[in-house]
């Protein structure tokens, strides 16, 4: 008799144990998906970089889209965006998620850096595509900051206006 007690004590660990995985799996699926980010590296350094701008996969409507340049121009205005050090005449890569490859994606700083692409990363990005260089006028000496903004934009190929999420860092020469 006590032996048939504890297997139906074991069963019912075992149908609360099912029930409780059950419902955690639910909820973790009814959560959402996480905000996919850019992965930035340089040298040995692997910094994650979360949107600007994201509207959970689907294109930012065009009242967001101005409210979204704003960000990035205060962004750049205050020197705030997350800073990623870097070597000078080094290079670096960008990575993106997988939900950033279906769409597609492009990236530019003083210069176009990475061309529309739905790859996963792109490689030997030079820093002289991230730094602005600047001529003076009375010399003719050319200088190029120290450092410079790098923002990527996921949007479909062949679109200029359709947005999907903003990605903005800075880069800064260290010795």
């Amino acid at each position: 008799m006590s032996l048939n007690r504890a297997v139906a004590a074991l069963g019912a660990v075992a149908v609360v144990g099912a029930a409780t995985v059950g419902l955690s799996v639910w909820k973790a699926n009814d959560a959402g998906k996480p905000v996919p980010r850019i992965y930035v590296t340089s040298g040995s350094t692997w910094t994650p970089v979360s949107p600007l701008c994201y509207n959970g996969g689907k294109e930012i409507a065009a009242k967001d889209v101005a409210a979204c340049a704003a960000k990035v121009q205060k962004l750049g205005a205050a020197n705030a965006a997350k800073t990623i050090s870097v070597r000078p005449n080094s290079t670096f890569t960008i990575g993106v998620d997988k939900d950033i490859t279906k769409v597609g994606w492009s990236a530019s700083g003083s210069a176009a850096l990475v061309a529309q692409t739905t790859k996963y990363q792109a490689n030997n990005l030079p820093l002289s595509g991230v730094f602005p260089t600047s001529t003076d006028q009375s010399t003719g000496a050319t200088s190029t900051a120290d450092k410079g903004t790098v923002l990527v934009i996921e949007r479909p190929a062949g679109s200029t206006s359709k947005i999907v999420g903003v990605w903005v860092f800075s880069m800064k020469t260290v010795s």
